[in-house]
């Protein structure tokens, strides 16, 4: 299906790329779990609304597993957190949002606190 799309050379290209560009013969480096866990919950096929399966990407179960099972942290969303995620939701004021802290975002969040400050002053 990968090659009717994007043709065989691309398909063989993606293939090699791995996870968030990390090939697949680095196991020794590991990065990004966040794409990993990802990686893991759209390839696997889930039973019983758990995370784990027998195919997928193991790390991103690992991570998962250890999440759940050793830090008691829910991994399957709450009432409100697909408002985020949903194109169809049209966000209010009210609404859960998770604004990111860190790269961009967090260097904008920094200016403007900073700017906000100067003009207190």
């Amino acid at each position: 299906k990968l090659v009717s799309r994007m043709g065989e050379y691309n398909a063989a290209k993606f293939v090699e790329s791995g996870i968030a560009g990390i090939p697949s013969s680095q196991t020794y480096n590991v990065k990004c779990i966040h794409a990993h866990v990802a990686d893991h919950l759209c390839r696997s096929s889930q039973s019983n609304n758990t995370n784990t399966s027998t195919e997928g990407n193991i790390i991103g179960e690992h991570a998962l597993n250890i999440l759940q099972n050793q830090r008691g942290v829910s991994t399957l969303g709450n009432d409100v957190c697909w408002q985020q995620c949903s194109l169809r939701h049209e966000q209010l004021p009210s609404d859960w949002n998770y604004v990111p802290k860190k790269n961009r975002q967090g260097l904008r969040s920094t200016r403007q606190r900073r700017k906000e400050r100067r003009e207190e002053d």
